[in-house]
């Protein structure tokens, strides 16, 4: 009599086991789609700031002038201010995409953080009811 209880609490732990696993799974499902959108996300972002560079790259190379002209913009100092002017916008498009990628990556963590809380919340309840079931099956 006694294995036969032991056998259906076993069966029964296990069953909560179980049912615990399959009330995980939409969870984890939701962790897979984020992460395949996170990922999407910051490809998408990549491959917009590599074109907007090379766009921004090709404007600076365009203002210094070639040949004679560009001897003259030499001569009178005007190639010196246009590298200049290069220099700081380039600086500041690193910046800007810079900060575009820090904020992508900040929001993309904020979502793994919250969807992590609602694993741990439903674990924990998880938790709760193994205890509870420890304390029948001694008890």
């Amino acid at each position: 009599m006694r294995a036969r209880i032991s056998d259906k609490m076993q069966d029964y732990a296990q069953s909560i086991r179980d049912q615990q696993r399959t009330e995980l799974e939409p969870l984890i499902e939701q962790k897979r789609e984020m992460v395949k959108a996170h990922r999407k996300e910051r490809v998408l972002l990549q491959s917009r700031q590599e074109q907007r560079q090379r766009q921004e790259h090709q404007t600076r190379v365009d203002r210094l002038r070639t040949g004679l002209m560009g001897v003259w913009d030499k001569l009178t100092g005007r190639a010196a201010d246009i590298r200049k002017q290069n220099e700081n916008e380039a600086y500041r498009c690193f910046t800007r995409d810079k900060a575009q990628r820090e904020n992508l990556f900040k929001e993309q963590l904020r979502e793994r953080r919250e969807l992590q809380r609602q694993f741990e919340r439903k674990r924990s309840v998880h938790r709760r009811e193994r205890a509870d079931l420890r304390s029948q099956i001694i008890g």
